[in-house]
């Protein structure tokens, strides 16, 4: 593979796992990060249970057709016992198979699993070949073709199979004491048979990756605001939801931390709207710093305001976040003439930490710290107010202070 996809080029701007990788390449189809990686494999994997329960529907009816095919157009006769037998194992191993690909309690084991019953049904295929059928090299050609194509297995592992095919059905041959101009063609067509399969096996793993990276990467560009790069108000409330139901379930503490920049309106106006870009961006990015934890996060939540969720933490823990915020953007320098007392640019927080119980929505955090943000501009701005025993006595939908209220419409 080239070493950017030919199918989307990602924005420089935008930094993402997805986004360096497709601008990496991947030749040797794996991704250089492990989460990465991690989460193509599961995902191929649930792609390759759907595919792989109709390929064996297929593959059984084309071994009946055969069976058909040898007993009554070319009549073999054959040992009925041993027929029996052969097709009996062969027919265990495609249930067993399909159990595999059906079953959710064998989701986790399903790849090592599928690699046992496909390492168990070629040689089983290879020994019925040598024993009834010498000229079978067919059928052989068929067993590694689905093996690359059919099995549902990754590139390297499916490589390692052909071959493994390949030389255990020549070494069988030669035990056998074939005759060396037939043995060198049955090689030829064999190694051409793992040639062709494991291209076509590439081929289509890299395309797999390479779709699964631009999917990945246009769900992260849905999820980021346009400006700032951050995530947007859509994946934060997503986000919130999902954290919501963990914390009820592991009975941790959220802090929902609501961030307005003090005065922006007023620094627009003063340094003009490309001024007021540059702050918004420079101002997310020192946000983004407070969220470094995996299961942290930090958005856009509209206009000059910004959210940060953080998970399992304590109210010490959040004063730390919320100083370190606020140091961070003292030292950015960001001049603001109308901010009264500080000359630079400031920020009011607002936060509530809760532990969230099953009989209360996720609305309610954000209430309580909508109200604690205001009370930190009604208490001059440049402030932080932390909210959590409140919490117990809040009216979801009602501000407690309706002067808040109003001059939040006014």
């Amino acid at each position: 593979m080239s070493k950017s996809s030919a199918h989307f080029r990602p924005s420089p701007a935008h930094d993402s796992a997805a986004a360096r990788q497709l601008q990496q390449g991947y030749p040797w189809l794996r991704f250089s990060d492990a989460t990465l990686e991690q989460d193509f494999r599961e995902n191929h994997h649930r792609h390759s249970r759907r595919l792989v329960s109709l390929y064996l529907g297929i593959f059984a009816l084309l071994v009946l057709a055969l069976v058909a095919v040898d007993q009554w157009v070319l009549h073999r006769a054959d040992n009925v016992l041993l027929k029996a037998i052969q097709y009996s194992a062969f027919f265990t191993l495609m249930v067993s198979v399909a159990i595999a690909v059906t079953e959710n309690r064998f989701t986790r084991y399903y790849p090592l699993v599928v690699q046992c019953l496909a390492t168990s049904l070629s040689m089983f295929v290879v020994g019925y070949e040598l024993i009834d059928r010498p000229s079978g090299i067919p059928t052989i050609v068929l067993t590694i073709f689905s093996l690359y194509l059919f099995v549902g297995m990754r590139f390297v592992i499916a490589l390692c199979l052909g071959v493994s095919v390949m030389v255990a059905y020549l070494a069988g041959m030669k035990l056998m004491q074939l005759p060396a101009p037939e043995l060198i063609y049955d090689t030829c067509v064999l190694l051409l048979a793992n040639v062709v399969g494991a291209t076509a096996a590439y081929m289509l793993e890299n395309l797999q990756r390479t779709a699964f990276l631009e999917a990945r990467l246009l769900t992260e560009m849905a999820n980021r605001d346009g400006l700032t790069g951050i995530h947007n108000r859509r994946a934060f409330d997503e986000r919130l939801h999902l954290l919501w139901e963990q914390a009820i379930r592991e009975q941790q503490s959220i802090a929902l931390l609501l961030i307005d920049i003090d005065h922006f309106k007023a620094f627009n106006d003063c340094f003009g709207h490309q001024a007021g870009d540059h702050c918004l961006k420079k101002v997310a990015e020192t946000i983004a710093t407070a969220t470094r934890r995996p299961l942290d996060m930090s958005a856009r939540y509209g206009g000059e305001e910004f959210a940060v969720l953080l998970y399992d933490v304590n109210r010490k823990h959040v004063e730390q976040v919320t100083a370190n915020i606020q140091a961070a953007l003292k030292q950015l320098g960001l001049s603001n003439p109308v901010s009264i007392p500080e000359p630079h640019l400031t920020v009011s927080i607002g936060v509530a930490c809760v532990v969230p119980h099953k009989s209360r929505t996720s609305y309610g955090v954000v209430q309580l710290a909508d109200e604690a943000l205001y009370a930190a501009k009604e208490a001059g701005r440049n402030q932080v107010v932390i909210r959590d025993v409140e919490y117990a006595d809040l009216t979801t939908g009602a501000f407690r202070n309706a002067n808040n209220l109003i001059r939040r419409l006014g």
